[in-house]
């Protein structure tokens, strides 16, 4: 443009042999305008110009709700280009949205939830904000889009909000309608389509999946089922239990991706020990599984037929690992739950542990039989059964 005006644009030789008095009347006419090359910056200058107007838009608040509510394909855009900036507005934005329920990140992890399976493209195409992150989830590798999300929702629940509180601790009537509306049962919805848009993409990471085990630490350290409405032998005595449940559940499910996973995958593999690290799916959430069971197991607050539910949860998911090339997972898996993800000298996880394997199913218990066995010789003390 700089140039067009400032009469340094390349002649139409053509026009010029055609009809040359023309060409000059034109070259004559357009003079005027070339005072106004002095206002546009140079080629030189185009670039520095442009990052700043870029980084005015990243920078901006009032952008970045607009932009999320009413034009999230723009959104979108911004948290792919390649700009530093990108990184400091994903957690921005992930944040505002996480901290507003009924937002537009939660109205798209609900429409997406619709779609449980795996695959390559597994985000719905108007979610432009979920697609943006998990089209490629390189783009949530690299942004860390994880972090956002998790910190809010630990933070929510260790808060002293009474509303929030009396909530959690509060009935769980209705909770496939009102999920939706609840930042912890969105966040492990969000957790989910990424882990799942991470594995079907073979990332070589887990994605911080542990946050969900620390969801459970966070649930169980504030559960209370004393109320005057809450009866204790319900499956899901209040909200809180739910939301336990709902952690323990899709933990279980990414354990079984391991089956999924190709020859040679990451995410087929399992490392010797517990306190090894690995940046497989299967094998990180076979560990968070243990861990939740034992923050579920070693609180008072807890009762027994809840927490026995959970127990029961983790054994169908060993039971599920039945096929020869199942086998290191299901040992993995065995050891994270007698271990509580790999404590060592947990005496009194090893003896609830056993007082409530003592409830469960003994044609459930007969499936997991190495369990049993890998309980006796970790836990010496307790006294499981037959």
């Amino acid at each position: 443009m700089k140039d067009w005006l400032a009469g340094k644009r390349i002649p139409d030789l053509e026009e010029w042999l055609s009809d040359p008095i023309r060409a000059d009347k034109k070259r004559r006419w357009l003079t005027p305008f070339r005072l106004l090359a002095r206002c546009v910056p140079g080629g030189a200058h185009a670039q520095e110009h442009a990052e700043r107007i870029l980084n005015s838009l990243y920078l901006s608040r009032q952008f970045m709700d607009y932009a999320a509510l009413q034009r999230p394909s723009v959104t979108g855009v911004l948290l792919t280009l390649d700009a530093h900036q990108r990184f400091d507005f994903s957690n921005r934005l992930l944040a505002s949205l996480a901290s507003s329920p009924g937002s537009r990140l939660y109205e798209e992890v609900e429409r997406n939830a619709k779609y449980e399976g795996l695959g390559d493209n597994l985000v719905v195409g108007h979610n432009f904000i979920l697609r943006a992150y998990f089209l490629d989830a390189s783009v949530a590798e690299s942004l860390a889009a994880w972090k956002p999300i998790g910190d809010f929702v630990i933070d929510y629940i260790r808060g002293d909000d009474a509303v929030v509180r009396a909530k959690l601790n509060g009935k769980s009537d209705g909770f496939d309608q009102r999920r939706w509306r609840d930042p912890v049962a969105f966040a492990i919805a969000y957790f989910d389509l990424m882990i799942r848009s991470a594995f079907s993409q073979n990332i070589k990471d887990h994605m911080w999946l542990a946050y969900l085990d620390h969801f459970v630490d966070e649930l169980v350290d504030i559960y209370d089922a004393t109320g005057p409405e809450i009866a204790q032998g319900d499956e899901f005595p209040t909200w809180n239990a739910h939301l336990i449940y709902e952690c323990i559940n899709t933990l279980g499910h990414w354990v079984q991706f391991t089956r999924k996973a190709p020859e040679g995958s990451v995410h087929r593999s399992f490392p010797g020990s517990l306190h090894q690290g690995s940046a497989g799916i299967p094998a990180n959430a076979a560990r968070s599984l243990g861990t939740c069971l034992y923050h579920v197991l070693q609180s008072h607050r807890v009762g027994d037929t809840f927490a026995m539910y959970m127990v029961e949860c983790a054994l169908r998911d060993i039971r599920y690992l039945v096929q020869p090339e199942d086998e290191e997972a299901r040992k993995f898996l065995i050891r994270s739950i007698v271990t509580g993800g790999g404590r060592d000298n947990a005496h009194d996880y090893g003896a609830r542990l056993a007082h409530l394997l003592g409830g469960i199913d003994y044609i459930l218990l007969n499936d997991v039989s190495d369990l049993l066995a890998a309980a006796r010789l970790t836990h010496p003390r307790a006294e499981f059964p037959d």
